[in-house]
């Protein structure tokens, strides 16, 4: 339940060098149960709900009250 993430995945780390500067390098990835990578690719969920600003700045979100109603529906 949600809305597609960008696919920005990657996790850096950040070394220190020898005259003190510092630099970020890849050092991990996040893959789906198939084996494929997700960098660029993003999570889809099964269900797409978009949570509005308008909804949000009102204490509405639309992706928890579907999620609620589809979680009651499974345990009718």
């Amino acid at each position: 339940m949600g809305y597609p993430s960008s696919g920005a995945v990657i996790g850096t780390w950040q070394f220190t060098l020898l005259d003190g500067s510092e630099m970020r390098m890849p050092g991990s990835g996040w893959y789906k149960m198939d084996g494929s990578n997700m960098e660029g690719t993003g999570a889809m969920p099964d269900i797409i709900v978009e949570n509005h600003l308008n909804d949000l700045l009102q204490g509405r979100d639309n992706q928890l009250e579907r999620a609620v109603k589809e979680l009651l529906k499974e345990i009718k």
